[in-house]
């Protein structure tokens, strides 16, 4: 059974369902901006476009999961999706954001899984290392990173031998990742899935590499 899809504009008066608590439109034909003052959502695979709310965080405080993939979404992340302190999944693969990766989501402690990949983020200007690594050192519960297909630019920094050692898939394919491989890559030893591909990196494959039993 295949059901149908749904077409036509977001109504602004979803915004007066002030106690919804999770709202699901994933699939359809959807287009237009999405009204500020929702709360939870999961709206992939639809044409929705615009910016993304500055104060996008302020309204999420119980949130668990935003899936924001498969859409027509640019501009900024907003840094204060930060806010949202109780996120555990969140993704955005597949739109047109641009600009830099907000520091700020490092703060998310119990983050899980984030999947950024097929947009147009950079690294923070005037930084040589991919600085949003290290802001994820802070997140301890992270198991899967997807920054694939993205601007980011820049090196990989030795402070990713830092990330949580729960951390099983890190892809970071064709994005313009220059430098070498650093050594502390290799105290990541739960990897299982190390993406590096069609990017400017140079140099040995560092010997302690065999050190991660659990590559694959």
């Amino acid at each position: 059974y295949q059901p149908k899809s749904d077409t036509g504009e977001l109504p602004p008066e979803l915004g007066s369902l002030t106690h919804l608590t999770f709202f699901n439109m994933q699939m359809n034909n959807l287009t237009g901006t999405l009204p500020e003052s929702l709360s939870s959502l999961s709206f992939m695979t639809n044409q929705l476009t615009g910016h993304l709310p500055k104060d996008a965080g302020r309204f999420l405080p119980n949130l668990q999961q935003l899936y924001m993939g498969e859409n027509n979404f640019d501009g900024p992340l907003p840094a204060s999706l930060s806010n949202a302190t109780r996120l555990q999944r969140l993704t955005a693969e597949r739109n047109k954001f641009s600009g830099p990766i907000p520091l700020e989501l490092g703060s998310l402690s119990q983050l899980i899984y984030l999947s950024f990949w097929g947009n147009m983020l950079t690294n923070v200007p005037g930084n040589r290392e991919l600085s949003i690594l290290t802001s994820f050192t802070q997140c301890q519960m992270l198991e899967e990173v997807y920054l694939l297909d993205n601007l980011l630019n820049g090196i990989l920094p030795a402070s990713v031998g830092n990330l949580t050692t729960t951390l099983s898939k890190l892809v970071l394919s064709s994005s313009q990742i220059e430098g070498t491989i650093p050594l502390a890559l290799a105290n990541l030893t739960k990897l299982i899935d190390l993406g590096l591909s069609s990017n400017k990196i140079k140099g040995l494959i560092p010997p302690n590499i065999g050190q991660m039993h659990s590559l694959q």
